[in-house]
């Protein structure tokens, strides 16, 4: 599966039979955030609580066919994450034009791959390590699935529960942060992350968030998943940056003028001419503007992060010759 770039997040909102907002735009983005929640949702499908209604307009859609990455799915769905200390939760919105024409057949097995046609599953990758990830599904009938990567034996204690409307359905998912091996969340952890959901007709009817090209097993191609607002996160960052600038700029100066660190030196002042531009344009970023406004900034993050890691490790190979070169220099006095 695929998702094409478009960028656009235009809230262009029309509120459904569920009373919740449905997009009547495309609305892709590459990232999501995980909004803090004062009060932990409860888990009864309906959606109603504040974190939902309240922060609705930070949710991600613009959905795209499993086969067919550049082409949009229609039906759409939308989702919002949200957090607190103990677990991660997913409000999701599905629009469905044939709410009578949905398959639900009661007692399906749990925990093997035996899902009603409509059903949901969640990817996460704690840490977008890319070397462990989930994979958490449910159906409208209560049905669940859980595995680590491929692995259906292990199990999650996550919570799920959903509600049906004129035009869609809602669900809502509850997951612990200890049954994915995660500690206490931090505000600006990057995770990643991919939404499916299926659909009657089969796969040709299926949509994706990550473009993963049919293959939902492919981390490497889960979007991006940030715990906390976009200030928040750019705090995070910044500060990370700062020190990382003080630090390298110390090293550097150790170096003195020995071969190499001039054009080391360059590229440091480069780094922390973006770093200073990006503090400017923080202040421009609004605490509840939708993600689309965060995206340049985010990839413009991304640059200055690079830069950073490719200044370290010219830096360490630098450092490891000047020691070389010192300890060659003792050893013939």
């Amino acid at each position: 599966m695929t998702t094409s770039k478009v960028m656009g997040f235009v809230q262009v909102m029309v509120v459904s039979a569920l009373g919740l907002p449905t997009l009547g735009n495309d609305s892709r983005a590459a990232l999501a955030f995980a909004v803090p929640a004062d009060q932990p949702p409860v888990i009864d499908g309906a959606l109603n609580e504040a974190v939902w209604t309240t922060n609705w307009h930070h949710r991600s859609s613009g959905m795209v066919q499993l086969h067919a990455n550049d082409k949009l799915a229609d039906p759409q769905t939308s989702f919002l994450v949200a957090y607190d200390p103990q677990q991660i939760y997913f409000g999701i919105r599905a629009d469905e034009p044939n709410m009578s024409g949905l398959v639900l057949k009661e007692n399906r097995p749990q925990d093997t791959w035996a899902p009603n046609p409509s059903s949901v599953e969640v990817f996460l990758d704690p840490g977008a390590r890319l070397s462990e990830y989930y994979q958490l599904a449910a159906d409208l009938t209560g049905w669940r699935y859980d595995g680590r990567q491929t692995d259906s034996k292990w199990n999650s204690n996550f919570q799920v529960a959903t509600k049906r409307g004129s035009d869609g359905w809602t669900m809502e998912i509850a997951i612990p942060w200890a049954d994915l091996g995660a500690p206490a969340p931090r505000i600006g952890e990057v995770w990643g992350l991919n939404v499916v959901r299926n659909r009657e007709g089969g796969t040709i009817a299926a949509s994706t968030w990550s473009p993963i090209a049919g293959d939902a097993h492919q981390p490497g191609k889960f979007h991006t998943l940030i715990l906390g607002m976009p200030a928040a996160f750019l705090e995070v960052c910044l500060t990370e940056f700062d020190a990382t600038n003080v630090r390298l700029r110390g090293e550097l100066e150790r170096l003195g003028r020995q071969t190499g660190s001039g054009g080391v030196g360059q590229r440091l002042a480069a780094a922390d001419r973006l770093r200073r531009e990006l503090v400017l344009t923080a202040k421009q970023v609004t605490a509840n503007g939708p993600v689309s406004e965060f995206l340049p900034m985010f990839q413009r993050l991304q640059t200055l992060r690079e830069k950073y890691r490719s200044v370290t490790e010219e830096l360490e190979v630098l450092l490891a010759i000047c020691q070389t070169n010192a300890g060659k220099t003792e050893a013939s006095q």
